[in-house]
C-alpha cells in the first residue's frame, strides 16, 4: 500500500473494485457502458472514470472503436505484460518472507527442497522475468482464470495470485491434465498395451498351451515392445520441450509455484501447534496409563510424530522451532554414540 499526501494510496492489486473491473474486461466486458452493466449500474460515468485511472496506471490499454455498433467508444484491454510482472515482484516477496521465517526458526529449507533452489532463484534473474512477462501461454491463462473471477466479485487481484501458487499447477508438461507426457505415451501406444505380431491371431486357449519357454519369449517381447515404446515418447516429450521455449518457462514457474508453498517454518510451528493440542485432547480422554502404553508400542516405529512422551514435556516455551537440542537429539529410545558421557 503506498503512501499518498496525507493519505494511504491503496495497490490497485489490493483493491477489490479495481480487480473487478480488471476481471469484467478479462471476461470481454471492454467499455464503460457494459462493464456498468455488469457492476449492475445505471451510470457508467464513475466506471469511465475508473477505466482511465487503470490506464494512467497502465493496467489497462485502449483504443477507439468505429463499429457501427459501438460508435467511437473507448474499448479496453489489459496489459498482461503488468499483470504477469505484479505476479512476479509477489513471488518474490513471497519468497523473502520464506526466508525470513526460516532465519527465525532456524530450519534449513534449503537442504530439503534441494535443486529446486536454484529454479526459485530465477526470481532474481531479469530475463526470467521477461520471458514470465511475455509468455503467451501465461497471458492465455491469466485471461481465463481473471474471466472467471468476474463472476465472483469478491476477490482482488493479490488474492488472485495468492490461490494461484498454493492451488494452481502450470507443470502441462508432465503433471497438469492433460499434460505433455501423458498425451505422448498415449499415442507412442502405451495406455494401448503392446502384443507381438508373431503371437498376433492366437486364441486364449492356445496362448495357455504355450511352454514355459514359448511363454518366457512372449513376455521378453511384451517388455521389449513397451520399452521401445516409452522411449519414444520420452524422445517425444524432450523434442517438445527442447523447441518450445514458452513450455520450459512455464514449467520453471511451476516449479516456484512448489517452492512457496513449502513453507517449511511455517508448517513446523502448525504440526508443533496440532501435536500439543492433540496430547492436550488424548489427556482429556486416556489415562496417564493408556497414555504411555500407547506411546510405547509407537516408539518402535520411531515416529517423532507419535513420541507423545516427548509432547507431555513441551511447555509453552518450546514450541518454538530451532536447532534440535542435546536432549532431543538423544531421546529415550536413542542411544547416544559410544564414548559420549551421560550428562
Amino acid at each position: 500500500m503506498k503512501k499518498g499526501l496525507g493519505r494511504e494510496k491503496i495497490e490497485v492489486i489490493d483493491s477489490i473494485p479495481y480487480s473487478q473491473l480488471i476481471f469484467l474486461v478479462a471476461s470481454g466486458k471492454n467499455y464503460a457502458l457494459s462493464i456498468a452493466e455488469a457492476r449492475g449500474k445505471e451510470d457508467s460515468s464513475p466506471t469511465a472514470k475508473q477505466l482511465k485511472q487503470l490506464k494512467k496506471r497502465g493496467f489497462l490499454k485502449s483504443e477507439k472503436n468505429l463499429n457501427n455498433n459501438l460508435l467511437n467508444k473507448t474499448l479496453y484491454s489489459i496489459n498482461w505484460n503488468l499483470i504477469i510482472e505484479k505476479l512476479a515482484i509477489e513471488l518474490k516477496r513471497s519468497y523473502k518472507d520464506m526466508i525470513e521465517e526460516d532465519r527465525l526458526l532456524n530450519s534449513n529449507w534449503k537442504s530439503v527442497l534441494g535443486s529446486k533452489v536454484e529454479t526459485l532463484n530465477l526470481l532474481e534473474n531479469k530475463d526470467f522475468i521477461e520471458r514470465l512477462k511475455n509468455n503467451s501461454y501465461l497471458q492465455e491463462f491469466f485471461k481465463e482464470y481473471f474471466s472467471s473471477l468476474a463472476k465472483l466479485r469478491e476477490n482482488n487481484i493479490t488474492e488472485a495470485f495468492t490461490y494461484l501458487v498454493f492451488f494452481g499447477d502450470l507443470n502441462i508438461l508432465t503433471t497438469a491434465k492433460p499434460n505433455i507426457e501423458g498425451i505422448s505415451y498415449f499415442i507412442e501406444g502405451i495406455n494401448k498395451g503392446y502384443f507381438p505380431k508373431k503371437f498376433e491371431g492366437m486364441s486364449p486357449e492356445k496362448l495357455k498351451e504355450l511352454d514355459n519357454k514359448q511363454h518366457k519369449a512372449l513376455l521378453e517381447e511384451i517388455k521389449k515392445g513397451e520399452m521401445t515404446r516409452l522411449d519414444n515418447a520420452q524422445k517425444r516429450r524432450t523434442e517438445i520441450l527442447n523447441k518450445d521455449n514458452e513450455l520450459q518457462t512455464l514449467v520453471e514457474l511451476s516449479i516456484i509455484f512448489s517452492c512457496l508453498r513449502f513453507r517449511l517454518g511455517l508448517q513446523s510451528s502448525i504440526n508443533n501447534s496440532i501435536e500439543k493440542l492433540a496430547f492436550k485432547v488424548a489427556n482429556k480422554h486416556f489415562s496417564e496409563e493408556e497414555l504411555k502404553t500407547y506411546e510405547e508400542y509407537y516408539r518402535q516405529f520411531e515416529n517423532p510424530y507419535l513420541d507423545l512422551f516427548r509432547i507431555r514435556t513441551i511447555n509453552e516455551n518450546d514450541l518454538k522451532i530451532g536447532k534440535p537440542t542435546e536432549k532431543d537429539a538423544y531421546s529415550s529410545n536413542t542411544k547416544k554414540p559410544q564414548g559420549e558421557e551421560a550428562k
